[in-house]
């Protein structure tokens, strides 16, 4: 009896695991990734249209200094749930604020959105101007 209820579990868990799969074309990464990661990534990516750089800090910081093609979506703004909720969930984001605490919250937003592919760049705009990558105004 015990047999016949595992390769039920087994059967169930496959499918569902073939069914996830299939929903969003590959499996959903939500990871964290240092400074020279996100560089890496942000060249490799560099031409696809699909990848999004999202600064979540305050318009003035975000004006004081910012990652090269970044877009601004202020997590204390009012309308932040909202504007992440309208972001296509097919994309792949990358995600910093200042130190990569506020960031760590949006990637949990985002993950329990259902977002494909987000990166979470630890240590925020502070680790990347510590590793001298550069920075627009």
């Amino acid at each position: 009896m015990h047999t016949k209820k595992n390769l039920f579990r087994v059967i169930m868990f496959l499918l569902f695991i073939t069914l996830t799969l299939s929903a969003y074309g590959k499996p959903r990464i939500a990871r964290k990734v240092t400074p020279e990661e996100a560089s890496e990534l942000i060249r490799e990516r560099d031409t696809d249209p699909d990848f999004i750089i999202l600064d979540v800090r305050r318009p003035k910081d975000y004006a004081g200094g910012h990652i090269e093609g970044a877009v601004n979506i202020n997590f204390s703004g009012e309308d932040f749930r909202k504007s992440i909720e309208a972001l296509e969930r097919k994309r792949a984001y990358l995600i910093y604020c200042y130190s990569g605490k506020t960031s760590a919250k949006t990637l949990g937003i985002m993950r329990g959105l259902g977002f494909r592919e987000v990166y979470d760049m630890t240590g925020g705009i502070r680790a990347w101007r510590e590793k001298d990558l550069p920075i627009v105004k």
